[in-house]
């Protein structure tokens, strides 16, 4: 091959390799040019995003636009903010969303910011408390006197009356015997303040003497009803001990903080905190029952949807 032709092929080659590089290198110095003003111009342009939070409380929905002078860290720091996929909101944005409406004067009741069912209610009745029979009156007045008591006493709880009420407890039916539940019971103050934070409708248990919690094994099909079972006849116990109690449910994100805050291994379920202690609160008898609630034989679709008032 000649000289000429060589020098040919090897300029023919190096416009084929470099021009690409040069068309992205011309790209680039395009995109410094004229990137940075286009992304300024983008940024004065406001679009309101507008998010629904799907949740068991009552749909939420946040617009971004009435919280410009925030930055996004300030709601989603990427370190410690959990989403929970299942139902659109997390324990931490919520306290966020709540002390910022209280600092800034805004309203915290639910219905302020959850679009929550509205559902039609009836005055309660005095009359229900009646037994059909004076000899039954006594049982029905041991059970209507259990009530949700969030103010305690400031008066400790012995070994002794506790270990009753887990008598009480276990006494409950279990399917097939299995005894799946297990009872951590909780006077340390610091373990109690991690539960108190863990839900946000928990707070007051920390003021509690003891905090009974109810957990079952999550393989067991049946623990959540007997756990279930268990909680309500100790509920009840504790009321004819003359103590008060509330039982606490647990959502996911809220059960696994208790989980944590307890030492519960992954393999069981935390269904319940259970305060208990001498009531600094006393509420009268009641009951939520209701007629149309109760179907003859086959279930009535057509029955009005009402509650009892509290």
């Amino acid at each position: 091959m000649s000289p000429r032709r060589v020098s040919t092929e090897i300029i023919r080659l190096g416009i084929i390799v470099f021009s690409p590089l040069a068309i992205l290198l011309l790209f680039g110095l395009g995109f410094l040019r004229h990137g940075p003003q286009e992304v300024r111009a983008q940024s004065v342009v406001k679009t309101t995003i507008v998010i629904t939070f799907h949740n068991p409380y009552g749909n939420v929905v946040f617009e971004h636009a009435s919280h410009e002078n925030l930055t996004c860290r300030n709601c989603h720091p990427p370190f410690d903010y959990e989403f929970d996929d299942q139902r659109g909101y997390s324990h931490r944005s919520h306290n966020l969303c709540i002390s910022c409406h209280k600092n800034t004067g805004l309203a915290t009741e639910c219905a302020s910011c959850h679009q929550v069912q509205d559902r039609k209610k009836r005055p309660f009745d005095p009359s229900a408390l009646e037994a059909s029979s004076g000899e039954r009156q006594p049982v029905l007045d041991s059970l209507f006197k259990r009530r949700s008591i969030r103010k305690f006493q400031d008066k400790d709880l012995s070994k002794d009356v506790v270990d009753d009420l887990l008598k009480a407890a276990m006494a409950a039916p279990t399917a097939a015997n299995w005894q799946p539940w297990e009872f951590i019971v909780v006077r340390d103050g610091d373990v109690k303040q991690r539960l108190a934070a863990a839900s946000p409708f928990a707070g007051f248990l920390k003021h509690a003497p003891v905090v009974i919690c109810v957990a079952g094994k999550r393989d067991n099909h049946w623990a959540v009803i007997d756990c279930a079972l268990a909680a309500g006849q100790l509920l009840i116990a504790a009321t004819n001990m003359g103590l008060g109690t509330t039982y606490c449910g647990l959502d996911d994100e809220r059960e696994a903080l208790g989980r944590k805050a307890l030492g519960i291994p992954d393999d069981y379920i935390l269904y319940a905190f259970i305060p208990v202690g001498y009531p600094a609160e006393t509420k009268p008898p009641h009951t939520k029952y209701n007629p149309e609630r109760i179907h003859l034989n086959r279930f009535d679709p057509d029955r009005p949807k009402v509650i009892i008032d509290k």
